[in-house]
């Protein structure tokens, strides 16, 4: 399916990721990705046209290529109806990826007959912070944009430039860019079926 939004949600030690695949124009925004340094964790995965993915936080994934805090995929040059499609005119902006092994995958997946690399990439103005790996290039994107984005810790890549603004954990030991406040939802909204009400924070601990 195509069109969809997913946002406001908490993933929570999650083996896996979100993952496009095969619908187009669709949205990932103002998630929680929270890893917690568990083996096999991810973020999102790119395939297709006309994706946006802005303003999540990922922190703590331990994942790499398909399972990158961003993967953006490599697809094959004729696709059958399952396989992977080429990314196109992808948006990746905004986002604050903290402490993960592998914070952007760009040509994941490459290999003998993943060869169409992602084209129109508009990758901007994202943060990322104490990363093993800043980003990976699998393949080489063709007439993309990778600009203004930040990053503390590791080395410099270009695209990049250092963290200048202000950066601190807050009480909920979550990061803040600039003193913007990011209030962890879980712990204070009812979650799951109506009749449980349950809040995350009886479970859930960063």
């Amino acid at each position: 399916s195509g069109h969809n939004l997913i946002s406001n949600n908490l993933f929570y030690e999650c083996v896996g990721t979100v993952t496009f695949r095969h619908g187009n124009n669709s949205e990932v925004a103002n998630n929680f990705f929270i890893g917690k340094n568990v083996k096999n964790t991810g973020g999102i995965r790119i395939i297709g046209e006309n994706q946006n993915v802005h303003d999540n936080y990922l922190q703590g994934i331990t994942g790499t290529n398909y399972r990158a805090a961003i993967s953006i995929m490599d697809a094959f040059e004729n696709p059958k109806a399952n396989e992977y499609f080429q990314v196109k005119n992808a948006i990746v902006k905004n986002n604050i990826i903290i402490d993960s092994n592998e914070a952007l995958a760009i040509g994941a997946g490459k290999d003998s007959k993943k060869i169409s690399p992602p084209i129109n990439l508009s990758l901007t103005n994202n943060v990322i912070v104490n990363s093993v790996k800043l980003i990976t290039y699998y393949d080489v994107p063709l007439n993309s944009n990778i600009k203004d984005n930040q990053f503390k810790g590791g080395l410099k890549e270009e695209g990049f430039i250092s963290f200048k603004g202000d950066l601190k954990t807050n009480k909920y030991k979550l990061w803040e860019i600039d003193g913007k406040s990011l209030k962890p939802f879980w712990l204070f909204e009812g979650v799951g079926p109506a009749n449980q009400n349950m809040k995350f924070s009886e479970t859930i601990k960063l």
